[in-house]
């Protein structure tokens, strides 16, 4: 009885998770951040063009979700293009990504 108890009490008493739905382009880019670092749109539009056919308003779409959701950030570097970069609490998707994604997916951060 105390087993169920507990389960009771984490449940009721734990915070609601916050969800992002990603698109496979958006899941791509954030992998890339994720695994390589901070880096300029078109090093970003290199390497998910490479592994995924898109438009590139496909891209600036995801990283306008992915920074609007806080799991990407942007700097301004000095006469350089801005660099994007995965957030913090992006660090909870880093191996739950697939490798090819194929639709849009929902995450639980």
């Amino acid at each position: 009885m105390a087993f169920l108890r507990s389960i009771w009490q984490r449940i009721r008493t734990s915070q609601p998770r916050e969800s992002v739905e990603l698109e496979p382009v958006a899941q791509l880019t954030l992998r890339f951040l994720l695994q390589y670092g901070p880096h300029e749109v078109d090093n970003i539009r290199q390497e998910v063009g490479g592994t995924r056919v898109m438009i590139e308003k496909e891209l600036d779409d995801a990283l306008a979700h992915l920074v609007a959701s806080g799991l990407v950030e942007t700097s301004e570097q000095a006469g350089r293009q801005t660099v994007y970069s995965a957030a913090k609490k992006a660090a909870v998707l880093r191996n739950r990504i697939p490798l090819e994604p194929r639709g849009v997916t929902e995450f639980y951060l």
